[in-house]
C-alpha cells in the first residue's frame, strides 16, 4: 500500500447545532497534513494539486489514470483520496448526513463505453464494496445504490457536458431498512440553485455494522480492459464537505 499526503485545508467543527459541519476541504492550504491519505498507484502524476482549475478559491485536486500498469493499485486502475482515517465523517445505521462536492471533466474528456465506467465518488465499506457510488457511464452520470435487498441505479445527468463544473449534493439517511432515504441534487456552471434529480426510500447500506464506512473520491475504472479509449483519464474535485443533519 502506498500512502501519500494531500495538500488540503481541513475544517473540523462540532457542537449541538441541528447541522454540524464535520469535514470540509477546498485544497487552499499550502501545507501537508495527515487529514487525508491516498491509496495511489506508482505513477508520479496520479494525483496533483491544481492551480489552473478550481470551483472555489484557487486550487482543486486532480486525479489521473491511464491504461498502463503504473496506474494500477489493488489490482485495478485507480487514483483516489479517502477519509479512511477521519472518524467524524464515517457513517452508521441511522446517521443522516449531507455530502457536497464539485467535479470537473476537462474539455478533452472522451465518452467511453458504458461497460467501462469511471467511478469518481464512493461511499465505501471497509469490508467490501461501496454502499453507493457515483460514476460516468457512457454519456451519462449515474448513482448506484447497493443497499441490502435494494440495489438500483438512477441517472443523475443525461448527456453531461465537459469543460464545466458540476456541483453535487446528497442528503442521505443511512439504513438497512425501509426508513432509509437518499436525495440527490445538482447544479452546474453559473446556476445558483440546486435541482433535485433523484429521490428514493429504502435500504441504502449493505449491513448495519457501526463505524465501518468512509468516503473516496478521484477516479476508479474497474473495467479498463473494456474501454475503447487510449488516452488518459483526468478528473478534478473541489469544495468537498460533510454535514451531519
Amino acid at each position: 500500500m502506498k500512502y501519500l499526503y494531500c495538500l488540503v485545508s481541513i475544517v473540523l467543527l462540532g457542537g449541538n447545532n441541528s447541522k454540524d459541519l464535520v469535514f470540509s476541504t477546498g485544497y487552499e492550504a499550502d501545507e501537508v497534513t495527515s487529514g487525508l491519505e491516498k491509496d495511489l498507484p506508482e505513477a508520479k502524476d496520479a494525483v496533483s494539486r491544481s492551480g489552473t482549475v478550481s470551483r472555489g478559491g484557487k486550487f482543486s485536486i486532480c486525479h489521473k489514470i491511464a491504461n498502463a500498469k503504473e496506474y494500477i493499485s489493488y489490482n485495478a486502475h485507480r487514483a483516489e483520496s479517502t477519509t479512511m482515517h477521519h472518524r467524524a465523517s464515517r457513517y452508521s445505521e441511522g446517521d443522516h448526513f449531507r455530502y457536497q462536492f464539485s467535479v470537473y471533466l476537462p474539455a478533452n474528456w472522451e465518452v467511453d463505453s458504458r461497460e467501462s465506467v469511471d467511478i469518481f465518488w464512493q461511499f465505501k465499506r471497509f469490508e467490501g464494496g461501496p454502499d453507493v457510488f457515483v460514476a460516468v457511464k457512457g454519456s451519462d452520470i449515474v448513482v448506484r445504490s447497493n443497499g441490502l435487498n435494494n440495489r438500483r441505479q438512477d441517472p443523475l445527468i443525461k448527456n453531461y457536458k465537459t469543460g464545466r463544473w458540476y456541483d453535487f449534493r446528497f442528503d442521505i439517511l443511512w439504513s438497512t431498512g425501509a426508513e432509509g432515504q437518499l436525495k440527490a441534487f445538482i447544479k452546474s456552471g453559473d446556476e445558483k440553485e440546486y435541482s433535485e434529480v433523484v429521490s428514493f426510500s429504502g435500504a441504502n447500506i449493505q449491513n448495519a455494522k457501526d463505524n465501518s464506512a468512509y468516503l473516496k473520491w478521484g477516479i476508479y475504472k474497474p473495467d479498463f480492459d473494456l474501454s475503447r479509449l487510449k488516452n488518459a483519464r483526468v478528473i478534478y474535485h473541489d469544495e468537498i464537505s460533510v454535514t451531519k443533519l
